[in-house]
């Protein structure tokens, strides 16, 4: 009936123009917390600006390792894969998360000397200013690419040297097994080796330790994309460690013959530094498509298994 439809009409309306009003200051509150949140990260970033000069300083000139510069939008891109889901989460106000970000402030300034652990207190403090200001939820979705920020941070010293002088002997002697596979003459001596038209150092910087860090952080990385529970993430990235040292010793390989063949500019430090991230963009990309290969397959596994047993059916 004609009045019928017009009562019913009417009252969806009103239910439309109700459910608007009621989303308006909830949309108003969130924007009032993404506001405080922002900022709470100004004040941030004033407060530990010595700390994250050094740090991207660091990093951009790579100090300790190469991986840095990428860490950021590698944890962007973990806040990208979960956006639609953050969109959707409740948020609240946590109060006593001021009181931490605080304490953090506090003791980055006047207690901590180390600028690494000074960046180490801005990332949690960034935590903490997104549990204050959105609260549990939103917080445990980004809690991890947060906290991968860390991995920017070069290890100790006394350490980073340690692994150095380790990973030197161990990719130092495994090039040389396999430069000797291409009857190409020369002589070692320390960290020394004369080739025919060159005389080369594997210094420090060119020990492998770079490859190390950056296969372990970028598979920890990989491991939280593509990997479930704690066992078979361990597993991937123990396993970074032979990679990467199995990495470098290819690396250095690629050095001596490119110095042999080509020309003794090639062990210089711009041709050195390209071929060095050729070589590890390389073997990175190439386990990638070899791990997605299988992962693909074992997906598919379960399908075929599953359609062979309809067509006995």
């Amino acid at each position: 009936m004609p009045g019928t439809n017009d009562k019913t009409l009417s009252d969806t309306d009103h239910q439309t123009v109700s459910s608007t009003h009621a989303d308006i200051p909830m949309t108003r509150t969130k924007t009032l917390r993404l506001q405080l949140l922002a900022t709470a990260l100004a004040a941030g970033l004033i407060i530990f600006w010595p700390a994250i000069y050094k740090v991207g300083y660091g990093v951009l000139h790579r100090h300790g390792s190469s991986h840095g510069v990428f860490i950021p939008f590698i944890s962007a891109y973990f806040i990208y894969l979960k956006w639609e889901r953050l969109k959707r989460q409740p948020t609240e106000y946590w109060w006593p998360g001021i009181a931490a970000m605080l304490f953090c402030a506090i003791i980055s300034r006047m207690v901590l000397t180390s600028i690494e652990l000074q960046f180490i207190f801005f990332v949690l403090y960034i935590a903490l200013a997104v549990y204050t200001c959105l609260g549990k939820p939103v917080f445990r979705m980004v809690l991890f690419p947060i906290l991968f920020a860390i991995t920017m941070v070069p290890i100790p010293k006394d350490l980073y040297v340690a692994l150095a002088e380790m990973t030197r002997r161990v990719t130092f002697s495994a090039s040389l097994g396999i430069l000797s596979l291409f009857d190409i003459p020369y002589y070692k001596e320390g960290w020394l080796i004369k080739l025919p038209n060159a005389l080369l150092e594997v210094a420090i910087s060119c020990s492998g330790i770079r490859y190390l860090i950056s296969y372990f952080v970028f598979g920890i990385a990989y491991a939280y994309l593509f990997r479930q529970g704690p066992l078979a993430r361990t597993l991937l990235i123990g396993a970074t460690i032979p990679i990467s040292l199995i990495a470098s010793s290819l690396r250095l390989v690629v050095i001596f013959l490119a110095t042999f063949y080509i020309s003794p500019r090639m062990a210089e430090p711009w041709p050195h530094v390209i071929l060095s991230w050729f070589v590890f963009f390389t073997i990175l990309f190439s386990l990638i498509c070899f791990d997605q290969y299988f992962l693909g397959k074992k997906k598919k596994q379960p399908q075929e298994i599953g359609m062979a047993a309809k067509h006995r059916l």
